[in-house]
């Protein structure tokens, strides 16, 4: 691993430090780590980056970690730097970040994950929900022409760069536009969040070349094929729009544009086979669906015939991460399966890898 994004849930049940590192051969974390980034409970040491250990970056403002807490982690590396921010599980929201631009230090290594305390007892940190996937970064290409910089990308109309960086209007023009690069995807392409900075700015997306796109977008938000935002698809197009300025010293300029696009798929966590449940009783159903944002519905199903047949628990359900299900009091089977699909999209689903039994 290089570049990228790697996401990761921690459940804190004892243990003082979680940390993420890469290093350059498979064994200990702290075998040859080129980058760590890490949160603690020690005070100075809240939410730090470190390279060659060396602390680079820590927001001392930061809340540490507690025992008993649970935390989302967000590493991002790209072209503009190493983003490591700390979420809130349930709503997602960012509790702190910190950021280092010296990404030309960060070295390709092994990926590891390691709990650490006081040396006093057993350190106890799970990891979960741990995913690792590209990031793509819409940067325009720059020729130097004279005292000008001229944005050269494949479609443009009246935009240039600015000296600090980014796209304004150029002189006494009140609209301007440009189309991105297409970026290919490995995948079908269902989910997309815009990510951007821009004063009169409007972003649409897509999925499929600019047949078809989201009109504008907004800054971190969640747009589905599912739901008819965009055509799903393999080929990922931004096109950006700077509107006329609101008054005469407003400004149309687009400081930065990411696009984080997901296949939006589900993975049920439990039960995967060879659990014994017991009819008529209270089961929780667990699944992971970080494509989705925690408001999208899913829909939760079970077999009692090896999956010939499904019967809906619920039809649309919160992207909460879990379910208590009542076990059905006549239901009996050594071949249950749970089934979560996409309530808007059901092709999109999964099964449990293994039946599971339940007995009266």
């Amino acid at each position: 691993f290089k570049q990228g994004i790697i996401e990761y849930a921690v459940s804190v049940e004892s243990g003082l430090e979680n940390s993420l590192s890469l290093r350059q051969k498979v064994g200990d974390i702290y075998d040859n780590p080129n980058l760590i980034v890490y949160s603690s409970a020690y005070k100075g040491a809240e939410q730090c980056i470190a390279i060659d250990d060396i602390v680079k970056a820590n927001d001392t403002k930061a809340t540490p970690i507690t025992t008993g807490g649970k935390y989302n982690y967000r590493l991002t590396i790209n072209d503009q730097g190493i983003i490591f921010a700390r979420l809130d599980p349930v709503s997602a929201a960012v509790q702190t970040t910190v950021t280092y631009d010296g990404v030309s230090t960060v070295k390709a290594g092994y990926l590891g994950l390691r709990s650490g305390g006081d040396g006093s007892g057993r350190n106890v940190i799970a990891y979960s929900e741990i995913r690792v996937r590209k990031f793509a970064t819409l940067s325009p290409q720059v020729d130097k022409c004279g005292a000008a910089e001229q944005v050269k990308l494949p479609v443009f109309s009246n935009i240039v760069l600015s000296k600090k960086g980014s796209l304004v209007l150029s002189d006494n023009i009140k609209e301007g536009s440009y189309i991105s690069k297409t970026i290919p995807a490995l995948f079908t392409v269902r989910v997309i969040v815009p990510a951007f900075k821009g004063t009169n700015t409007a972003i649409n997306i897509s999925a499929d070349n600019l047949v078809s796109y989201k009109n504008n977008c907004l800054n971190e938000s969640y747009y589905y094929a599912s739901v008819k935002d965009f055509t799903a698809g393999e080929d990922i197009v931004a096109q950006v729009r700077l509107k006329p300025a609101d008054t005469k010293e407003g400004i149309s300029e687009l400081g930065e544009l990411g696009l984080n696009y997901v296949p939006g798929l589900t993975l049920v966590v439990k039960p995967n086979g060879a659990e014994i449940w017991k009819a008529g009783t209270a089961q929780e159903i667990a699944w992971s669906a970080l494509d989705y944002d925690n408001n999208y519905p899913l829909k939760l199903e079970y077999s009692l015939d090896g999956g010939k047949n499904y019967s809906i628990i619920a039809d649309r359900v919160s992207n909460s991460g879990s379910y208590l299900w009542q076990v059905p009091q006549k239901a009996k089977t050594q071949k249950a399966l749970i089934r979560i699909s996409d309530s808007n999209e059901t092709s999109v689903n999964d099964v449990s890898d293994g039946v599971f039994a339940i007995l009266k």
